[in-house]
């Protein structure tokens, strides 16, 4: 490997550059929490880096630089460490929560003997990190053909992007992890079909319905067509053939039809 007289060599690595996002805001709000919850944030970088063979190079206030091998076992660290930092803030409110924002970028460092690790590599790091949203994790184009396929993972295209102190704009790309819960809309619930009670119930109640109905009908035709009451409700009309009905009032008197030689039937004749 390529070294000079301090004893700093330059190898290819995969870096990992992390930041806590709003620590100064959590510091103020409530300090004895936050520096609990980084002391177990350095727990889970260490944890996981060691597991896809890295290694931690410093934990510096609220940032952490480590190194990889490969590619692909930085973007799967920094997965892990992800996942593991949401696992572990769960229980706390939202805005009490600890979050980082995490980098990639595979090129070249310069290590020095006591295990340092400085460079345009790690500066294209900590600018991919500062892209990244809380919790999420921004890697260049270089770890993404690097990684290809081999990352349960998405990456969004989020263009070319210039950044400080870097002369040639940095292309981007947001990780997204498919093994993070995403919302999903409700399930409609299933039809309930009809059982033979509820169908008998139902048939029930829509009789009595139009048992009212009907009825409030028929005595809405008795108040508005009122039947004649008494002698007139039955039909006074003679049969063909019948003598014609005899009014009382002009009808002799019977000792009258008894014998018409009556002094009344001659002076009514």
């Amino acid at each position: 490997m390529p070294g000079s007289e301090s004893g700093d060599h330059q190898r290819l690595a995969a870096i990992l550059a992390a930041d806590a996002a709003g620590y100064s805001r959590l510091m103020e709000a409530d300090e004895r929490a936050t520096a609990a919850a980084l002391a177990q944030a350095h727990v889970i970088f260490h944890e996981h880096v060691r597991a896809h063979h890295g290694r931690v190079v410093n934990t510096v206030g609220d940032s952490v630089l480590a190194v990889f091998e490969t590619a692909a076992g930085a973007v799967t660290a920094a997965v892990a460490i992800q996942r593991a930092l949401a696992s572990s803030a769960s229980a706390m409110p939202d805005d009490r929560r600890l979050r980082f924002r995490i980098g990639v970028h595979l090129g070249d460092v310069n290590e020095r003997p006591d295990g340092e690790v400085y460079g345009d590599g790690v500066n294209i790091a900590a600018r991919l990190q500062a892209l990244a949203s809380p919790g999420g994790i921004v890697v260049s184009e270089a770890v993404r053909g690097a990684v290809k396929a081999r990352v349960a993972a998405t990456f969004d295209d989020l263009g070319a992007q210039s950044v400080k102190n870097i002369a040639e704009p940095v292309r981007a790309f947001a990780v997204r992890d498919h093994a993070a819960p995403r919302m999903r809309a409700p399930a409609s619930l299933p039809a309930r079909s009809a059982s033979p009670r509820r169908v008998a119930y139902a048939g029930a109640v829509l009789a009595t319905l139009i048992g009212v109905a009907g009825g409030g009908w028929w005595l809405a035709g008795r108040v508005r067509d009122p039947a004649p009451v008494g002698p007139l409700a039955r039909d006074t009309a003679p049969p063909v053939g019948a003598p014609a009905p005899v009014n009382a009032a002009s009808a002799p008197p019977a000792r009258c039809r008894a014998s018409r030689r009556s002094p009344c039937c001659r002076s009514t004749t």
